[in-house]
């Protein structure tokens, strides 16, 4: 008797388990459209992140060109005055390059110094350079003798502004 008791306790559980297997029975899953679905929002997804992080490369490139070319500028201006040497930093328009050379007052023509910070400046592809004239001269006495740089990409513009008189360097980003 007390068997049977523990049977009848045991039945409302046994049909809870019964409902459980019934509906494992049945067949779950995505509809093929539902699938297809999803895959294009991933591809729209996809492409506009893409366009997103080319635009944020390119201007970190833009970015990274400007400044290292200011910084250049500005450590020959120290090292013109340091050094008491005339420092001249050339615009090569058909190689998409920026060279460095220097001398003495008491040499007649320039000469390319050795050095890390000496090297030549190479142009990105996806950027323009317009010189208004080819040369930048630095000075002992730390005046520069050159005119501004305008620096153009798909996205950004700056202007390398030199102030003649004074040797200072300043740069005006995204002048449209």
């Amino acid at each position: 008797m007390f068997f049977l008791k523990q049977v009848n306790k045991l039945a409302p559980l046994e049909k809870f388990i019964r409902k459980i297997k019934q509906k494992n029975n049945t067949l779950t899953g995505f509809t093929l459209i539902e699938l297809v679905v999803v895959v294009a929002i991933i591809g729209i997804l996809m492409t506009v992140s893409s366009v997103r992080f080319g635009n944020t490369f390119s201007n970190l490139r833009f970015e990274d060109f400007y400044k290292k070319l200011v910084i250049r500028m500005n450590f020959l201006k120290q090292r013109a005055i340091v050094l008491k040497q005339i420092y001249r930093l050339d615009f090569d328009s058909s190689n998409f390059l920026f060279s460095i050379k220097s001398k003495k007052y008491d040499q007649e023509d320039f000469i390319q110094p050795k050095g890390f910070f000496f090297r030549d400046i190479p142009v990105p592809k996806d950027i323009e350079v317009v010189a208004e004239s080819p040369s930048l001269f630095f000075f002992p006495d730390g005046t520069i003798q050159g005119k501004n740089l305008q620096i153009n990409s798909k996205d950004n513009r700056a202007i390398i502004v030199i102030q003649e008189s004074i040797g200072r360097i300043s740069v005006l980003k995204d002048v449209q």
